[in-house]
């Protein structure tokens, strides 16, 4: 199981998968095979089932067992400008917790996580799904980094929206 805050940016499963839940928190059980994904610092709010990706964005996956990560893109912003790319960055190392100490007493340790490994995907048209390998942590995150420089429509004179949107993302998946 895994322990993580109450909130709208899980890619799968949704919160009613969870074995306990409130306004705080989830309890959520890792699946046999695979994992789930919840995005992280990066990305805008949930729009119907896709999300907006500023300049740099960065999801984590949760399970050991999950051999690779599927992401959909079915977009870019069209008022951003440079490569129809994405760079990913992954893991070259992962958490581990570890037990020290005598009776009464416990240190838990949790090394931060080392990024490399970095891969290019074109999104040709400023569409298409990527799939990235990953380790074999039981947590882990994947930093995805746009070949667009990030703009926002107020900056454009489109509207008030000041959010920074580079690509559209859309469905993740996690492969076992």
């Amino acid at each position: 199981h895994v322990l993580t805050a109450t909130k709208d940016n899980l890619a799968v499963p949704k919160p009613e998968a969870a074995t306990f839940h409130n306004q705080s928190f989830q309890i959520l059980p890792l699946p046999a095979a695979g994992g789930f994904a919840e995005f992280e610092a990066g990305f805008h709010g949930d729009e119907g089932g896709t999300r907006w990706m500023d300049q740099t964005a960065r999801i984590r996956v949760f399970g050991a067992g999950a051999r690779g990560l599927r992401i959909a893109f079915p977009y870019r912003y069209p008022g951003a400008s440079g490569k129809e790319e994405v760079t990913v960055l992954t893991q070259t190392g992962g958490y581990v917790l570890e037990s020290k100490g005598g009776v009464g007493f416990m240190e838990i340790l949790i090394p931060m996580p080392r990024m490399g490994n970095d891969q290019v995907f074109s999104l040709t048209g400023g569409a298409g799904v990527i799939e990235v390998p990953l380790g074999k942590f039981a947590v882990q995150d994947v930093e995805i980094r746009s070949g667009l420089v990030a703009t926002s429509p107020s900056e454009r004179g489109q509207s008030s929206d000041p959010r920074k949107l580079s690509f559209r993302v859309g469905r993740i998946e996690v492969m076992p």
